[in-house]
């Protein structure tokens, strides 16, 4: 029990063989040199490669076109400080399920791990992903040649810092004209 009284869930350790049952898919564990070749010559050919984040699950139900690939992405880092329970492992793995693999990284390993980031630029494909504030994950790219997709914004962004949330929102409000028109929405339509 926590402090609070509270019975934290089980949680259940990144394991690629849990994985691979539970997704039906190749786990490449990119920790392991054997792995990382493996991964890589899964790829190659590949223009163009998406790595898909647990934040990024909605991608997985995009279609691909020739000479593209979906891949999932997993930080063993972030998942070794903050455990996931079973449910919260079942909801992400049914959304990784739709990928065509799933690459285990850790992000502790990246800024000295430059070996992998030659091997996965040998490929000549494009590795893209959307962009995420979990700094794990942003530390990735230290050791996977990533472009980040930014995520679409409802808003403008204002020209300047804005000291707090109210000012930021007018200012972008101001800029968008109302929020409806940001948002393309009709509130009389709605109502």
């Amino acid at each position: 029990r926590s402090s609070l009284g509270v019975q934290p869930p089980d949680c259940i350790d990144l394991d690629a063989g849990w994985l691979e049952q539970q997704t039906g898919l190749r786990v490449f564990d990119l920790r392991i040199s054997t792995d990382a070749r493996a991964a890589v010559n899964s790829v190659q050919g590949k223009a163009r490669v998406r790595l898909i984040h647990p934040w990024d699950l909605a991608a997985t139900e995009e279609s691909t076109s020739p000479g593209q690939a979906k891949v999932a992405l997993l930080d063993a880092g972030f998942h070794e400080c903050h455990g996931w329970s079973r449910a919260r492992w079942q909801f992400v793995n049914e959304g990784l399920s739709r990928c065509e693999a799933v690459w285990i990284a850790d992000s502790r390993m990246c800024a000295r791990d430059q070996d992998l980031k030659a091997m996965f630029n040998q490929t000549k494909a494009e590795f893209d992903m959307l962009e995420t504030l979990n700094p794990g994950y942003v530390q990735l790219s230290r050791c996977l040649p990533l472009t980040w997709l930014h995520e679409p914004r409802i808003l403008p962004n204002p020209a300047r810092f804005q000291q707090s949330f109210s000012r930021f929102y007018q200012e972008a409000a101001n800029l968008a004209g109302n929020l409806d028109k940001a948002l393309n929405m009709d509130a009389a339509s709605i109502l």
